[in-house]
């Protein structure tokens, strides 16, 4: 009996020296419950580790490529929500979403980075018609989405059951409230109201959140040297794509990709309107087209500034996820210590 007691300690302690490794160590997923408003409790927390404990190279690979390979609109989103201090998770939710392209529209007609429905888009102020359709414009598309994400932030009070109601709708998140009997996640994922493709946004969304945590994501995200930033423009009623890609030295192709808002490839016969270009190449269109004039990536007009500061979480007692040195990582709870025990002898990774 001595001998099996030996060696079950063996086995904890291994557990815990195996899950001190630095990949491991550097995870808090308190940081992450509380940056989704997940209560922190059991069942909320095995979740939350069977979501982390899922993610493969493959998330990570397909990561990296979202990033790199539309970094115009991922720097463009990331710009906007740490000007308006708005959730991270929010550029994942357009990963998940659209791999961040603009070109993107479902079986359902939802279209554009932010996979906006044309009523949901008009009514939060976009434009749809045979010109234009706003839902693939970057800037426009974006303000709107931010607005209509704190529009359920404020109806379901938690940000994971606002990112799930906007996938599958209002009126699908609060009949699946209803039948399951509480918001709780767990719950969520497991009751049969929520559909499937709802509980894998979800999840994805989260897996994205931990895997930009690593110190090789977050390079990534600084974008580093990279002149990514795009210039709004204002063109000429019926100034075609293909002449200013022409005369800023730029492909068709590429020109069109930051335009993919201009259904024909020409600007509305109609009024004054705008295009994007690489804010590299702003010099040289003012100076061959001196005549016009660049705007601020803001279209919507007389809209309040938006603000999430007070659905900003509080993180005191909190490590952040970067300050973490190869130390175990716990959930800062209630949760019984020897159950964590138990949990890390058995590998539990957490």
């Amino acid at each position: 009996m001595r001998v099996i007691k030996i060696i079950f300690l063996m086995l904890i302690f291994a557990g815990f020296a195996h899950a001190s490794q630095s990949k491991i160590s550097r995870v808090n997923h308190d940081y992450i419950m509380n940056e989704f408003g997940i209560e922190n409790n059991l069942s909320s927390q095995k979740v939350v580790a069977d979501i982390y404990r899922s993610i493969d190279s493959s998330d990570k690979k397909l990561f990296k490529d979202i990033i790199t390979s539309q970094a115009h609109n991922a720097f463009l989103v990331k710009t906007e929500i740490e000007s308006i201090e708005a959730p991270e998770f929010l550029l994942y939710l357009a990963m998940v979403e659209s791999h961040l392209k603009n070109t993107v529209t479902s079986h359902a007609k939802a279209g554009g980075m932010w996979q906006l429905m044309p009523t949901t888009a008009k009514n939060f102020g976009l434009r749809i018609d045979t010109h234009v359709d706003e839902r693939r414009d970057p800037a426009a598309s974006t303000d709107a989405a931010f607005s209509y994400i704190l529009h359920l932030r404020q109806n379901f009070g938690k940000w994971y059951t606002a990112l799930m109601a906007y996938n599958c709708g209002e009126g699908c998140m609060n009949r699946a409230i209803k039948a399951a009997g509480n918001d709780d996640l767990g719950t969520l994922l497991s009751s049969n109201a929520v559909p499937k493709e709802t509980k894998n946004f979800i999840k994805r969304i989260i897996k994205f959140a931990y895997i930009a945590q690593s110190d090789s994501m977050q390079k990534v995200l600084r974008f580093e040297n990279e002149p990514w930033a795009l210039k709004r423009i204002a063109v000429a009623p019926g100034t075609k794509l293909s002449a200013i890609a022409k005369q800023i030295g730029i492909s068709q192709t590429q020109m069109n990709s930051y335009n993919a808002h201009i259904t024909n490839g020409v600007s509305p016969s109609n009024g004054k309107y705008f295009f994007y270009i690489p804010e590299s190449k702003y010099t040289e269109f003012v100076l061959s087209r001196g005549d016009f004039q660049a705007y601020e990536p803001n279209l919507i007009k007389n809209r309040p500034r938006l603000s999430f500061a007070k659905f900003k979480p509080q993180h005191e007692h909190i490590i952040k996820v970067e300050q973490i040195e190869k130390t175990t990582p716990t959930f800062a709870s209630k949760t019984d210590e020897k159950i964590r025990t138990v949990a890390m002898a058995f590998d539990f990774k957490f």
